[in-house]
Protein backbone atom coordinates (compact mmCIF):
# COMPACT_ATOMS: atom_id res chain seq x y z
CA UNK A 1 0.00 0.00 0.00
CA UNK A 2 1.49 3.65 -1.17
CA UNK A 3 0.22 6.39 0.46
CA UNK A 4 1.00 9.88 -1.06
CA UNK A 5 1.03 13.39 0.28
CA UNK A 6 1.84 16.09 -1.91
CA UNK A 7 1.93 20.38 -1.30
CA UNK A 8 3.87 22.88 -1.62
CA UNK A 9 6.91 24.26 0.27
CA UNK A 10 5.71 24.90 4.27
CA UNK A 11 2.13 23.26 3.43
CA UNK A 12 2.35 20.62 6.26
CA UNK A 13 2.97 17.81 4.08
CA UNK A 14 5.68 16.52 5.90
CA UNK A 15 4.25 16.60 9.25
CA UNK A 16 1.12 14.82 8.01
CA UNK A 17 2.96 12.41 6.51
CA UNK A 18 4.51 12.04 9.52
CA UNK A 19 1.46 11.51 11.85
CA UNK A 20 -0.11 9.32 9.61
CA UNK A 21 3.17 6.96 9.75
CA UNK A 22 2.68 6.96 13.67
CA UNK A 23 -0.90 6.48 13.40
CA UNK A 24 -0.48 2.92 11.68
CA UNK A 25 1.44 1.73 14.91
CA UNK A 26 4.01 -0.34 13.36
CA UNK A 27 7.61 0.43 14.91
CA UNK A 28 10.26 1.81 14.50
CA UNK A 29 9.56 4.00 11.45
CA UNK A 30 12.12 3.46 8.89
CA UNK A 31 12.50 6.92 8.02
CA UNK A 32 14.11 7.50 4.38
CA UNK A 33 15.48 10.87 4.15
CA UNK A 34 16.41 12.33 0.87
CA UNK A 35 18.30 15.45 1.19
CA UNK A 36 22.48 15.79 1.70
CA UNK A 37 23.60 18.58 3.47
CA UNK A 38 26.72 19.12 1.01
CA UNK A 39 27.95 22.05 3.24
CA UNK A 40 24.42 23.94 2.29
CA UNK A 41 23.57 26.34 5.29
CA UNK A 42 19.70 26.11 3.67
CA UNK A 43 19.90 21.99 3.66
CA UNK A 44 21.41 21.96 7.13
CA UNK A 45 19.06 24.12 8.92
CA UNK A 46 16.29 22.19 7.18
CA UNK A 47 17.25 18.73 8.37
CA UNK A 48 17.97 19.85 11.77
CA UNK A 49 14.53 21.51 11.76
CA UNK A 50 12.96 17.77 10.94
CA UNK A 51 15.42 16.28 13.12
CA UNK A 52 14.08 18.13 16.49
CA UNK A 53 10.56 17.57 14.76
CA UNK A 54 11.07 13.58 15.31
CA UNK A 55 13.01 13.95 18.54
CA UNK A 56 12.05 11.09 21.04
CA UNK A 57 9.77 9.72 18.25
CA UNK A 58 9.96 5.88 17.31
CA UNK A 59 11.73 6.88 13.51
CA UNK A 60 15.20 5.34 12.40
CA UNK A 61 16.52 7.68 9.78
CA UNK A 62 18.34 6.43 7.18
CA UNK A 63 20.33 8.19 4.09
CA UNK A 64 18.74 7.83 0.93
CA UNK A 65 19.61 10.34 -1.57
CA UNK A 66 19.25 8.34 -4.58
CA UNK A 67 17.26 4.44 -5.28
CA UNK A 68 20.89 3.66 -5.86
CA UNK A 69 21.48 4.22 -2.13
CA UNK A 70 18.06 3.39 -1.31
CA UNK A 71 18.55 -0.35 -2.38
CA UNK A 72 21.60 -1.19 0.28
CA UNK A 73 18.57 -0.48 3.21
CA UNK A 74 15.64 -2.41 1.53
CA UNK A 75 16.28 -5.26 3.63
CA UNK A 76 15.90 -3.24 6.75
CA UNK A 77 12.17 -2.15 5.83
CA UNK A 78 10.87 -5.48 5.56
CA UNK A 79 7.18 -5.54 7.04
CA UNK A 80 8.09 -2.16 7.78
CA UNK A 81 6.25 1.09 7.83
CA UNK A 82 8.08 3.22 5.33
CA UNK A 83 8.56 7.01 5.00
CA UNK A 84 9.99 9.07 1.94
CA UNK A 85 10.66 12.33 2.42
CA UNK A 86 11.24 14.15 -0.11
CA UNK A 87 10.38 12.26 -3.43
CA UNK A 88 11.47 15.49 -5.33
CA UNK A 89 14.77 15.79 -3.80
CA UNK A 90 15.29 12.15 -4.57
CA UNK A 91 14.26 12.51 -8.22
CA UNK A 92 16.89 15.89 -8.46
CA UNK A 93 19.81 14.36 -7.18
CA UNK A 94 19.06 11.09 -9.28
CA UNK A 95 18.27 13.26 -12.46
CA UNK A 96 21.28 15.97 -12.13
CA UNK A 97 24.67 13.68 -11.50
CA UNK A 98 27.86 15.67 -10.26
CA UNK A 99 30.89 14.57 -12.47
CA UNK A 100 33.91 15.17 -10.19
CA UNK A 101 36.59 15.03 -12.97
CA UNK A 102 34.48 18.19 -15.08
CA UNK A 103 33.17 19.67 -11.73
CA UNK A 104 30.02 20.43 -13.33
CA UNK A 105 26.21 18.47 -13.58
CA UNK A 106 25.29 16.45 -15.80
CA UNK A 107 21.82 15.88 -16.93
CA UNK A 108 20.34 12.20 -17.27
CA UNK A 109 17.58 11.37 -20.24
CA UNK A 110 13.97 11.60 -17.87
CA UNK A 111 13.13 8.23 -19.54
CA UNK A 112 16.13 6.51 -17.71
CA UNK A 113 15.42 8.23 -14.39
CA UNK A 114 11.51 7.54 -14.45
CA UNK A 115 12.30 3.46 -14.76
CA UNK A 116 15.07 3.70 -12.24
CA UNK A 117 12.82 5.34 -9.71
CA UNK A 118 9.54 3.58 -10.10
CA UNK A 119 11.72 0.52 -10.06
CA UNK A 120 13.12 1.65 -6.58
CA UNK A 121 9.07 2.40 -5.30
CA UNK A 122 8.15 -0.93 -6.98
CA UNK A 123 10.83 -3.00 -4.86
CA UNK A 124 9.85 -0.32 -1.56
CA UNK A 125 6.37 -1.14 -2.05
CA UNK A 126 6.76 -4.90 -2.05
CA UNK A 127 8.96 -4.68 0.68
CA UNK A 128 7.34 -2.70 3.22
CA UNK A 129 4.20 -3.01 5.04
CA UNK A 130 3.41 0.71 4.16
CA UNK A 131 4.92 2.88 2.21
CA UNK A 132 4.15 7.25 2.60
CA UNK A 133 6.00 9.07 -0.11
CA UNK A 134 6.15 12.62 0.32
CA UNK A 135 6.44 14.89 -3.23
CA UNK A 136 6.37 18.67 -3.52
CA UNK A 137 3.64 20.29 -5.77
CA UNK A 138 6.42 22.25 -7.66
CA UNK A 139 3.78 22.88 -10.84
CA UNK A 140 1.48 26.12 -9.49
CA UNK A 141 4.85 28.70 -9.88
CA UNK A 142 6.33 30.38 -12.40
CA UNK A 143 6.21 28.45 -15.63
CA UNK A 144 9.40 30.73 -17.39
CA UNK A 145 11.91 28.04 -15.90
CA UNK A 146 15.24 26.98 -18.27
CA UNK A 147 14.44 23.75 -19.85
CA UNK A 148 16.63 21.63 -17.39
CA UNK A 149 14.20 22.62 -15.03
CA UNK A 150 11.39 21.80 -17.25
CA UNK A 151 12.63 18.77 -17.57
CA UNK A 152 12.53 17.84 -13.95
CA UNK A 153 8.96 19.18 -13.68
CA UNK A 154 7.78 17.01 -16.31
CA UNK A 155 9.60 14.11 -14.74
CA UNK A 156 8.36 14.39 -11.54
CA UNK A 157 4.89 14.60 -13.08
CA UNK A 158 5.28 11.42 -14.77
CA UNK A 159 6.70 9.69 -11.58
CA UNK A 160 3.32 11.12 -9.69
CA UNK A 161 1.08 9.76 -12.13
CA UNK A 162 2.72 6.89 -11.62
CA UNK A 163 2.10 6.42 -8.67
CA UNK A 164 -1.65 6.63 -8.49
CA UNK A 165 -2.25 4.59 -12.27
CA UNK A 166 0.37 1.84 -11.41
CA UNK A 167 0.40 1.24 -7.77
CA UNK A 168 -2.72 2.49 -7.31
CA UNK A 169 -1.72 4.98 -4.32
CA UNK A 170 -3.60 7.11 -2.57
CA UNK A 171 -3.00 10.50 -3.07
CA UNK A 172 -3.67 13.38 -0.23
CA UNK A 173 -2.93 17.33 -0.79
CA UNK A 174 -1.98 19.20 1.70
CA UNK A 175 -2.64 23.15 1.75
CA UNK A 176 -2.09 25.43 5.26
CA UNK A 177 -1.37 21.87 7.49
CA UNK A 178 -4.67 20.64 5.81
CA UNK A 179 -5.39 17.53 4.12
CA UNK A 180 -7.72 16.71 0.73
CA UNK A 181 -7.55 13.49 -0.58
CA UNK A 182 -7.79 12.83 -4.18
CA UNK A 183 -8.22 9.02 -3.72
CA UNK A 184 -8.69 7.21 -0.30
CA UNK A 185 -9.44 3.10 -0.33
CA UNK A 186 -7.10 2.63 2.46
CA UNK A 187 -9.19 1.83 5.60
CA UNK A 188 -6.15 3.40 7.56
CA UNK A 189 -5.54 6.34 5.65
CA UNK A 190 -9.31 6.85 5.63
CA UNK A 191 -9.96 6.54 9.74
CA UNK A 192 -6.79 9.12 10.08
CA UNK A 193 -8.43 11.37 7.66
CA UNK A 194 -11.61 11.52 9.49
CA UNK A 195 -9.84 13.25 12.54
CA UNK A 196 -9.50 16.63 10.37
CA UNK A 197 -13.51 16.32 9.24
CA UNK A 198 -14.56 16.76 13.00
Amino acid sequence: MITVFFGGASSGKSDLAEAFALSLDNFPIKYLATLREENNQENEDRIREHQRKREGLPYETLLTPTPEEGMRFLAQCQDKTVLLDCLGVMVANTKFTYQHEKSTFVERPNASVCEEIIHYLDELNNTSRHLIVVTPDIFSGNCEEAESSQNYMHLLGDINRKLVKKFNADFVEVKAGLPLAHRCEGKELSNFLKGFQE
